[in-house]
């Protein structure tokens, strides 16, 4: 599968990472000192269960991506940046590809939706504990998982699809049946 990950710090890098080991075609956007390191250097991962390294393909600007053809974007910038990315997300997605923003709060999806078409949009959110410890480095300090979610009144069939593919690539993922009980159970917690 053809994967873009739009911010490769902790959350966007451990999932690319995981991706590409699985062999799929992951491009990262990262920029500056991580950008370059992940490129020279591979993406170093250490988990609890071990360190290894990942070579996904690596770009400075989402704009870059146009025509890709990505089959999915894992959107997981920070909040107050995902109007800079979305067009750019939208431009490298196919004509049946999906978009996972991995973002806290409630509203990710609404805004994605609003600047790609709500059809291209799955619900998502990520329960992981990690950091980026140095360019080109991430930690996970305990376990993870990824849920995702139809939006409300959408039928998607490639919401399970999906789901399969990410949890046999080693993401944890799992379908939840409603999009907005989820988000919120990540925002109380």
């Amino acid at each position: 599968m053809r994967i873009l990950v739009v911010g490769a710090g902790a959350v966007g890098g451990f999932y690319a990472a995981l991706c590409a080991k699985a062999g799929h075609e992951v491009t990262v956007v990262a920029r500056g000192a991580h950008g370059r390191a992940i490129r020279e250097q591979g993406l170093q991962i250490d988990t609890l269960e071990g360190s290894w390294v990942a070579h996904p393909k690596v770009i400075d600007d989402v704009a870059q991506a146009r025509g890709m053809d990505a089959e999915l974007a894992l959107v997981a910038v920070k909040t107050y940046n995902l109007h800079e990315v979305a067009a750019g997300v939208g431009a490298a997605l196919r004509s049946d590809g999906r978009a996972i923003p991995l973002l806290n709060g409630l509203d990710s999806e609404e805004e994605l939706g609003a600047v790609i078409g709500r059809d291209k949009v799955i619900g998502g959110i990520s329960r992981m504990s990690g950091a980026r410890r140095a360019p080109g480095h991430i930690a996970l300090t305990g376990p993870h998982s990824m849920l995702v979610a139809a939006l409300e009144g959408q039928d998607d069939p490639k919401v399970a699809s999906l789901a399969e593919t990410l949890d046999q690539a080693g993401l944890n993922c799992n379908v939840h049946p409603h999009l907005k009980t989820m988000l919120w159970e990540k925002l109380v917690v």
